[in-house]
């Protein structure tokens, strides 16, 4: 008989993203960050030794903001209801 892949979700928000899965009663739990929130905010920083995310890449970014993104999904967001043609 073949497993069954656990059902996982994703939320990747523009300001916090989330991950959930159903447990082994079928019941939807969270995953937790490394600092115990259940969401993490949407941030990469581009740093020298690889790359860092949420809370981590945040902190990172305010001493070195031209190596953070955060603001891409946001912009592409906006372009989308935006009644003009999206700029190439």
């Amino acid at each position: 008989m073949a497993k069954s892949c656990p059902a996982v979700g994703i939320d990747l928000g523009t300001s916090h993203s989330t991950v959930a899965y159903l447990d082994s009663d079928q019941r939807p739990e969270t995953l937790r960050s490394v600092e115990g929130g259940l969401t993490t905010p949407s941030v990469v920083f581009l740093d020298r030794s690889g790359p860092l995310v949420g809370a981590e890449a945040l902190e990172a970014g305010r001493d070195d903001p031209e190596r953070m993104m955060q603001i891409g999904r946001r912009e592409i967001a906006n372009e989308r209801n935006n009644d003009s043609p999206p700029a190439h």
